[in-house]
């Protein structure tokens, strides 16, 4: 199946170099902005617009609105002696916001009420911000967050993208960052043109950071492997493989004859369905599809097991049958007998 979504915690886990990133200091100053320990001065928000707010996303919201004012703020020495980029900056900010969400496993309910509380305060916050928080689906969340670990850590403008590629390889992690990749390939595509929130960020943010060169022809070593199939799959394709459309008890030459053109067609249906599960199959285990696909796998293995070699013998006898009928009827010649 599929990689689900990593954390950034967890990949300079995987991958300690990665502590070495820009990134890396700009998340933790994200992470201590209302933190009593911290530079609490120079931009933690703390007035009334969080009075309604659930307790337990309290702290959450404090440092996304004060992270977002700040960031917006030019004058503020919170991130003194790192980048004053400000398209950079937003996208560190939008890449922790977006690492927050999943990581504290906020579900759309939580999400939806976020960006609705948002709708009423951001003016308040950040009036003419150049950096924008858009409210986009829980789903879209977790695809962008993929998308930034991508142009991130192997963003186009990296001088040393070929050599970390090459080292990628290697890596844990190595078909979840081409699985994002994927991801990014396939929403790019459906976004072309298209204006709303979620595509104007993959267009703004994430296009023009993609080497899609270089990460077309990534291949992860843990790739090169035989495709495994646990025993529930496996029972699933012998089902589909032990139903044989054309074998026939009892049946004689001339009626073989007979259903030589409905046969053909039996096993156009057979092959084309065969082939379609085969194909969900390789998209459920090999690609961000995975979650999407799975309830039709368990559809598709509900219907195939309707199919039973009685209902196929049924059909094609009943078709013959209707044939040699119909055979009878053509040449029932009357004679007059004199």
């Amino acid at each position: 199946m599929a990689q689900s979504i990593i954390t950034y915690k967890t990949l300079y886990e995987l991958d300690p170099s990665l502590k070495s990133e820009e990134l890396f200091r700009f998340y933790n100053k994200f992470n201590n902005i209302c933190n009593n320990e911290g530079d609490t001065d120079n931009g933690c928000i703390k007035d009334g617009i969080y009075d309604n707010v659930d307790a337990t996303v309290k702290d959450f919201y404090k440092n996304t609105a004060s992270n977002f004012k700040i960031i917006n703020d030019s004058s503020s020495q919170y991130f003194h002696g790192m980048t004053s980029d400000s398209n950079k900056r937003c996208i560190y900010f939008k890449y922790w916001f977006y690492d927050e969400v999943i990581t504290k496993k906020y579900n759309t309910t939580k999400v939806n009420n976020f960006f609705d509380w948002w709708k009423q305060t951001n003016q308040n916050v950040c009036a003419n911000c150049e950096c924008k928080l858009s409210k986009i689906r829980w789903d879209e969340i977790h695809n962008l967050k993929k998308m930034y670990d991508v142009i991130l850590f192997y963003g186009k403008s990296d001088v040393m993208l070929s050599e970390k590629l090459e080292k990628l390889r290697d890596h844990k992690y190595c078909k979840y960052i081409k699985d994002s990749y994927i991801t990014y390939n396939i929403f790019q595509s459906m976004c072309s043109g298209e204006t709303n929130a979620y595509c104007k960020e993959i267009n703004d943010y994430i296009k023009n950071n993609i080497d899609d060169v270089k990460l077309t022809d990534l291949q992860c070593n843990s790739e090169i492997k035989p495709i495994e199939i646990n025993q529930e799959e496996q029972e699933l394709i012998n089902g589909v493989l032990s139903i044989n459309p054309l074998k026939q008890t009892g049946q004689d030459e001339a009626s073989s004859d007979k259903q030589g053109t409905l046969s053909h067609t039996v096993i156009g249906i057979f092959g084309t369905a065969f082939g379609l599960f085969l194909l969900l199959l390789i998209l459920y285990k090999f690609t961000p599809f995975g979650l999407w696909i799975s309830p039709r796998i368990r559809n598709y293995k509900r219907m195939w097991n309707k199919i039973t070699r009685k209902d196929c013998e049924s059909l094609l006898d009943k078709s013959v049958s209707q044939q040699i009928q119909s055979d009878n009827r053509r040449y029932n010649i009357s004679y007059n007998v004199e």
